[in-house]
């Protein structure tokens, strides 16, 4: 095969798992806010333009042109004078945004214990040998 079709296929699929870590980690994000009572205005998955999107119950979902990178857009989450709303970030008390803000690190660490051990599972744990 030729080479630059190789690397092709190793940037993509290095794209690909980047995306999967990405997807993972906003969705802790998503989840949080949902449970803290944060609404949720965007969940994308990709950078740039829309490609895709619909919009359910006040979120707007959507898969943006770069597949590289996420967003999880919540309302009121920059500091404002104005008055907020009982569904703003930053009118929630402290201990539930820094729920949301750590969870999706929190989500990262739940996804590799539990693809790890899918991995074990599904392959079993190998023996050492001194043959070649």
């Amino acid at each position: 095969m030729h080479p630059m079709i190789v690397w092709a296929i190793k940037a993509l699929c290095i794209a690909a798992a980047l995306s999967v870590v990405i997807f993972v980690h906003e969705l802790g994000h998503f989840l949080a806010a949902k449970r803290s009572g944060v609404k949720v205005e965007k969940f994308f998955l990709g950078l740039g333009p829309e490609i895709f999107g619909f919009t359910l119950e006040g979120t707007r979902y959507g898969l943006a042109a770069f597949p590289v990178g996420g967003m999880v857009k919540l309302a009121g989450d920059e500091i404002s004078r104005d008055k907020s709303s009982p569904g703003d970030f930053f009118y929630q008390p402290w201990y539930k945004r820094i729920f949301v803000t750590v969870s999706g690190a929190l989500m990262n660490l739940v996804f590799a214990v539990f693809l790890f051990s899918a991995i074990i599972y599904a392959g079993g744990i190998g023996v050492p040998s001194d043959e070649p």
